[in-house]
């Protein structure tokens, strides 16, 4: 039975509205590393504005190697 291993990068958006992480230049490399996005889970992490996001996860998978 195939076995995974996951990655989770959290973005947060600042006041200013930009994101503490800039995933473009990120999934490059994460492609490179054999990384597989899986799913982007936006968050709102404010009472005060409900329904606006202001943090994501991104969900990633790979292939864990056998021991």
């Amino acid at each position: 039975m195939q076995r995974w291993e996951y990655k989770v990068v959290r973005r947060q958006r600042d006041v200013g509205s930009v994101w503490s992480v800039d995933m473009v230049d990120v999934l490059p490399g994460l492609g490179d590393e054999g990384w597989e996005l899986v799913a982007v889970e936006p968050r709102s992490d404010t009472t005060d504005f409900a329904g606006i996001t202001t943090s994501d996860l991104w969900i990633f998978k790979r292939p864990l190697e056998p021991a």
